[in-house]
């Protein structure tokens, strides 16, 4: 990536992440995990950061997914020894030190070697040296592109992530898979509180599982089983409930898909684990993201006319930099099954300048009825050059 009379000294460059924010600000955390492998994951992380760059937010994208590490490919960074691997070997003792630059300009890349890395090799004391040194990068945004396998690291990430989103596909395991994600998010980090009671910890093993279709014990049901001490420690874990809203995005959307299933993710979810899914909204099948990663070209994930380009951007203005101006409550929404998702957010994405706009009171570049100077794709030309 750099010559080798460059490799010194680019650790000071003024350019680089690591020093290009102040000390005391702490980037925003998400995750990016999919139930299943072939959900689009890692497509998705990699053009949520090219976005995020487009915009001029400085972000890292951090491969964590151990089974199947792929950001270095989809971004064209070659494979070199300076990744998460040489970080829990030890041999790296700083994030710092394994920061790697891409063709975007704002966004910096940290790589994993998944066929020489086990799991079980991360212990405890790694995986938090690992997120206190993700919240000490100088950035506005730290992207972790997570495992399809639920790893406890993966897991952990998702709980600690300012937002934890979940990508799924229209079809019945893709979406199994999810709802699987989320409930062994949900109980490992309920488990933690009952680690002295192996009884409540073997019971809450029985509850929220899909086996063929069949839900058995719901959360609730097996809370009521419980003496009255212990259903009142778990009272006292309404703050996790109420912060665990993964946000889900319907991947590889298609208008003529019957949505029934993808539907009831979210009121089996609420029936099940009390758990409240936020949809953050859906990208398009674009043959151009296929084409620009079979030809290595990553400035090209983001195309002018690229259906996926238009709606990843749309959901990172509505999602991620709209919260950066407006403060909004943690309200979570889930579509109607009767609802046309590809119109649902039309009114507040308007691709033509309107005070409908998110962005409007906080807009430099108001054009006055013109195209959006913001959502116009051109924006994020710059991004990949």
């Amino acid at each position: 990536m750099f010559p080798k009379e460059e490799r010194s000294n680019r650790f000071y460059d003024v350019d680089c992440v690591r020093y290009s924010m102040s000390a005391s600000r702490n980037p925003k955390i998400i995750a990016v995990a999919g139930g299943k492998g072939g959900a689009g994951k890692t497509v998705f992380a990699c053009m949520l950061g090219a976005c995020l760059a487009g915009f001029e937010r400085r972000s890292v994208l951090v491969d964590l997914d151990f089974s199947g590490a792929m950001v270095h490919n989809y971004l064209n960074v070659p494979d070199t020894e300076e990744n998460l691997n040489t970080f829990f070997a030890g041999r790296s003792t700083r994030l710092t030190e394994i920061i790697r630059r891409t063709s975007f300009e704002n966004l910096d890349v940290i790589t994993l070697q998944s066929d020489n890395f086990r799991t079980p090799c991360c212990k405890p004391w790694q995986k938090r040296r690992l997120f206190h040194e993700l919240m000490q990068l100088k950035a506005d945004y730290i992207i972790l592109d997570l495992g399809a396998a639920s790893s406890n690291v993966g897991l952990d990430a998702f709980m600690m992530a300012d937002f934890g989103i979940l990508l799924s596909t229209n079809d019945m395991f893709s979406i199994i898979n999810t709802y699987s994600f989320i409930r062994s998010a949900l109980l490992r980090s309920i488990k933690r509180h009952f680690y002295d009671t192996p009884l409540v910890v073997r019971m809450l093993d029985e509850c929220g599982l899909l086996v063929d279709g069949k839900c058995i014990k719901p959360l609730h049901a097996v809370i009521d089983q419980f003496d009255f001490q212990t259903q009142e420690k778990f009272k006292s874990l309404n703050t996790l409930w109420a912060r665990f809203q993964p946000k889900v995005v319907l991947n590889f959307a298609d208008e003529s898909d019957k949505l029934d299933d993808f539907f009831l993710l979210g009121p089996v979810a609420k029936d099940l684990l009390n758990v409240e899914l936020d949809y953050w909204g859906h990208v398009r099948f674009d043959d151009s993201v296929r084409a620009a990663i079979r030809s290595k070209r990553p400035e090209q994930l983001l195309s002018v006319n690229g259906k996926a380009s238009e709606d990843v951007v749309r959901l990172v203005v509505r999602n991620v930099i709209s919260r950066e101006f407006v403060e909004k409550k943690e309200k979570t929404f889930w579509f109607h099954i009767d609802v046309n998702i590809f119109s649902m957010f039309d009114e507040l994405e308007p691709l033509n300048c309107t005070p409908n706009c998110l962005l409007w009171n906080n807009c430099l570049n108001r054009t006055e009825g013109g195209a959006c100077s913001r959502m116009n794709l051109e924006l994020l030309k710059r991004a990949g050059y």
